[in-house]
């Protein structure tokens, strides 16, 4: 499970957790599932965490996220900050 090395998992305020993951789920891409299941999650830490790995993935191999696009487009729209309880980390 690719979950337990995202930063808000192992208590990281840095990025490096989540490159860490990006960089696991590029070598073994059924991964991914797990961090579908993230983005799914009322935790938003774990929820933003999950999209941060998406983007770092999607830099390199952009058709690995393509299938992720129907849980991450309303992310885009969101205007409800995080902290109200909506998973999506706001983008805008």
């Amino acid at each position: 499970m690719v979950l337990h090395f995202l930063s808000s998992q192992i208590g990281q305020r840095s990025e490096q957790g989540n490159r860490r993951a990006a960089l696991l789920v590029l070598e073994n891409p059924s991964l991914l599932d797990d961090i579908r299941k993230g983005l799914l999650q009322k935790d938003a830490d774990l929820a933003g965490d999950c999209a941060e790995v998406c983007t770092m993935v999607a830099e390199q191999e952009p058709e690995l996220i393509a299938p992720l696009a129907d849980i991450l487009s309303p992310c885009l729209r969101s205007k409800i900050p995080v902290s109200d309880g909506n998973p999506c980390m706001l983008w805008l």
